[in-house]
């Protein structure tokens, strides 16, 4: 089945675009009166996603941003692409708090950490992904910014070259990469 999705035709299956419309939930999931505020919590999650997305594009076309330009320039992707698309940059932290440090006084941790957008362990939170990279936002059927990947800017790096958004209600990575 071929669909229309954020300007660019991709692939997608019959599950994955059930499993996108179907309101996120599985079935036996809603409970009566829960639906509000199950609706109230996907909306945060949405928001907070949306917000991680507006502050890469910021950080991209900051003058921090000039080396993860012209690595997109070379890579033969024009400017107008990058702004349509809304890509954008998540530079380095060596604390892994860039992202938690700007989204941590607008959404409770818990919806970071639901988004796939933070992380806790052993009592501290941090960002999921690291920089320097080039994020990628990965968009749902009807748009909204579910996930991300980032492509690594260090070349020394001994890591994962692409990192994703880890799987949550809202990105499935097989659903809406794979098509599967």
């Amino acid at each position: 089945t071929r669909v229309e999705y954020n300007r660019s035709t991709r692939r997608a299956s019959p599950k994955g675009i059930e499993a996108m419309t179907s309101g996120d939930l599985k079935e036996g999931d809603a409970k009566p009166g829960n639906e509000r505020q199950d609706q109230s919590r996907r909306e945060l999650l949405y928001s907070a996603l949306g917000r991680a997305s507006e502050i890469y594009v910021n950080e991209l076309w900051s003058d921090g941003g000039r080396d993860a330009r012209k690595y997109l320039l070379d890579r033969k992707l024009s400017e107008e692409t990058m702004k349509r698309e809304d890509l954008g940059l998540l530079p380095y932290s060596g604390q892994w708090q860039f992202l938690l440090s700007r989204l941590s006084q607008d959404f409770p941790k818990d919806i970071l950490i639901e988004a796939g957008l933070v992380q806790e362990k052993e009592g501290k939170v941090f960002d999921q992904i690291n920089g320097p990279r080039v994020m990628f936002p990965v968009r749902d059927m009807s748009n909204r910014v579910v996930g991300f990947s980032g492509r690594t800017l260090n070349k020394d790096e001994k890591g994962r070259k692409y990192v994703n958004t880890p799987g949550t209600h809202l990105f499935r990575k097989g659903d809406l990469l794979l098509g599967i």
